[in-house]
């Protein structure tokens, strides 16, 4: 007898992306093409345009990239050799100066540190930017110490105190106010919208609070501000000044003078915002951000773990703006999409020797993984820089294709943006949507996947949302996609912007019934106006209602494009969701009372029927329901009832709520087509 085998590899998440039908097995990858096992093991071709969130410039098992390995390997060239010389990172460092020496700085010369990965490489830029900044903290407490020992001897050959003030008193004053000072934590500096990973150092440069917030006090704190807005920068700045003193004799007087505390690290910086939904930074604020740095003689730390390698037409994404950093964070397609590698270049006059020993790493600068990143190098910088050129070139078509789908449906597609091939295609708010189910999963954060799994199951591209910015699809393919390619990716799109125009939710959720299609692709059928806003309804005059599905037939009633699936269909739509059931809450509605009374009730559909919900709570698995209540009891609403098995199975309290409101009615009402009606199924 054989048995299933348990998800032991990050389970939740694997149960989650199976609520989109992203939960997909890929058995094989060459070029542009990813191949999808199915449960009969057949291989379905698959399109992959996120090439590894933009790690594979040159697509998946490139030969040239594999043989490189393989030689390697064959070679028995030691691999882990730590403490000894290491000739290929070094061939790597000497390249990547080369390189940015062509295109940034021709002077310039760059130290390298090597690192596993992109968050690390973070890591390793700003440990390296907090070190300078802490010597150079060390050499200021110096100086002033210094000009302390000047003062007291001046003020003992006679020199005056300035304001009449005693030298004990002015000593006393320079000392508290420098101790106040340098107790400070230091702080960074980013841009909203910015990622620059997920560690315990890097989540704290990573603008999105649920990536950050519950790990705010493991590590230095940052300050975000918006881009491109020159004003909230130096408003930021000023805010968080910090002074030292110093005292000084001038003209046989002893005086003190403010001296600028470094109370800022580094300014972490995107040229292009990758998970932040593809912003592009200007020109002229990138200017900006490097005159503030000069001013508070402030790293700058250069994000080109997703825009660099080649991406956007030249190796470096900075060079566009011209953007000067102090760091450059390198990653992803340095590793030819086989083997994991970073590396921070470090400006001359930033370097600090010591750095090197203190900080290590038992697998950076790996004789395989530099013998890889050496071949793409070799391969980017080959024929006059041809994959720069490709990139340009092939970038501009696939930003065309994704412009025209946008100028065909402005309602449903809000900008297309990008260079070269980091593009993205942003979807309009759907915040207001007539499909519940559309308007769910933009309020939920969670639209872009759901694009996804359409994208993949209808037209076997793989594309993803960018982490922060959900509503928009990313485009990261390599040098070598085809003119086909995009044309299949620009009809796709144009389908999918019909079918949320059209507000037909039932195209985005069929392929996960594990039932055959009840609508074909091309049959889009109208399901009304978006919903108008109650904005006269004011939340705390509202009454909440969480309720679970009498069965799964009743999502016939919550989304009118699914009344084409059968019980069946709908069954098996019920257990995909599982994983997260809770919709976000649907859109205020007046009804009315056996009384007469009106009442506006806000519904919180939960997406189980009561007999997975008991199998739930037998396997006290209601934790998260428990939490979903809790939140709804304190959104402000004047009344929350709770349907009665929810209410018997959550909290003993909650048995019969309502009843003593004389809101107990609600329990046998159904909402249908954005209305309670009479009666609801028990």
């Amino acid at each position: 007898m054989t048995t299933t085998p348990v998800e032991l590899a990050e389970p939740f998440l694997r149960n989650v992306l199976g609520t989109f039908g992203i939960d997909v097995r890929y058995s094989r990858a060459k070029g542009n093409t990813l191949f999808r096992s199915t449960e009969d093991g057949a291989e379905v071709p698959v399109l992959d345009m996120v090439g590894g969130y933009g790690s594979l410039i040159f697509g998946h098992h490139h030969p040239d990239i594999t043989a490189a390995a393989k030689a390697h390997l064959e070679s028995e060239t030691p691999i882990l050799a730590q403490f000894s010389q290491h000739p290929a990172a070094s061939a790597v460092a000497t390249k990547l100066n080369e390189i940015a020496q062509r295109e940034l700085e021709p002077d310039q010369t760059y130290s390298c540190t090597f690192a596993n990965s992109g968050a690390e490489a973070i890591e390793v830029a700003a440990k390296h930017a907090e070190l300078d900044r802490v010597l150079r903290l060390r050499d200021l407490m110096t100086e002033l110490e210094h000009s302390t020992q000047a003062a007291v001897a001046a003020h003992a050959a006679g020199a005056a105190i300035a304001d009449d003030e005693s030298l004990d008193a002015l000593l006393e004053r320079v000392t508290a106010v420098n101790a106040q000072a340098v107790s400070r934590q230091p702080l960074f500096l980013a841009l909203q919208g910015g990622f620059h990973g997920k560690l315990m150092g890097s989540v704290q440069l990573t603008h999105n609070p649920d990536f950050r917030t519950p790990f705010q006090n493991l590590s230095a704190q940052c300050r975000f501000v918006p881009i491109g807005d020159e004003a909230a920068l130096r408003a930021v700045v000023e805010a968080e000044r910090t002074v030292l003193l110093e005292p000084v004799v001038r003209d046989g007087i002893v005086s003190v003078r403010e001296r600028e505390f470094p109370t800022f690290t580094a300014f972490l910086v995107e040229p292009i915002q990758g998970e932040g939904g593809v912003r592009i930074l200007t020109r002229e604020f990138a200017r900006v951000i490097q005159d503030v740095c000069a001013e508070l003689k402030c790293s700058l730390i250069v994000d080109e773990i997703q825009t660099g390698v080649g991406r956007t037409g030249t190796f470096f994404a900075s060079a566009h703006i011209d953007l000067h950093g102090d760091f450059y964070a390198l990653a992803k397609s340095l590793s030819g999409g086989i083997t994991k590698t970073a590396v921070v270049l470090v400006r001359e006059s930033r370097y600090r020797p010591q750095f090197e020993l203190v900080h290590s790493s038992t697998f950076a600068k790996d004789s395989l993984s530099s013998a890889v990143a050496l071949r793409v190098l070799e391969m980017l910088e080959a024929d006059d820089g041809l994959a720069y050129r490709l990139a340009s070139e092939r970038g501009e078509r696939l930003l065309s294709a994704l412009r025209r789908v946008q100028s065909e449906f402005p309602d449903v597609l809000k900008e297309a943006r990008g260079t070269g091939l980091f593009t993205g295609l942003e979807f309009a708010e759907q915040s207001t949507a007539a499909s519940p189910v559309i308007r769910d999963r933009f309020l939920a954060g969670t639209f872009g996947y759901a694009l996804s799994g359409y994208l993949l199951h209808q037209h076997g591209i793989r594309a993803l949302p960018t982490a922060s910015a959900t509503s928009t699809l990313r485009f990261q393919p390599s040098v070598y996609v085809t003119d086909d390619e995009i044309d299949r990716l620009e009809t796709a799109l144009r389908s999918l912007a019909r079918i949320i125009r059209a507000q037909d939710a039932v195209h985005l959720v069929q392929f996960l019934t594990g039932t055959p299609a009840a609508v074909a692709d091309d049959e889009v059928r109208d399901f009304g106006v978006p919903i108008t806003p109650s904005s006269e309804v004011d939340r705390s005059d509202t009454v909440a209602y969480v309720s679970h599905l009498a069965d799964a037939a009743a999502l016939r009633g919550i989304d009118p494009s699914l009344a084409v699936l059968d019980d069946e269909a709908l069954a098996g739509l019920v257990t995909r969701w599982a994983p997260v059931p809770a919709m976000a809450p649907l859109a205020p509605v007046a009804c009315t009372s056996p009384e007469g009374n009106e009442v506006h009730v806000v519904l919180y559909p939960l997406l189980l029927s009561g007999e997975t919900l008991r199998g739930m709570a037998a396997a006290g698995a209601l934790g998260a329901l428990q939490e979903h209540l809790r939140t709804v009891l304190t959104a402000g609403h004047r009344r929350v009832v709770v349907d009665p098995v929810l209410a018997e199975l959550l909290s003993e309290d909650l048995a019969g709520a309502g009843e003593a409101d004389g809101l107990g009615w609600l329990h046998h009402i159904a909402y249908l087509d954005r209305q309670f009606v009479w009666p609801r199924k028990s």
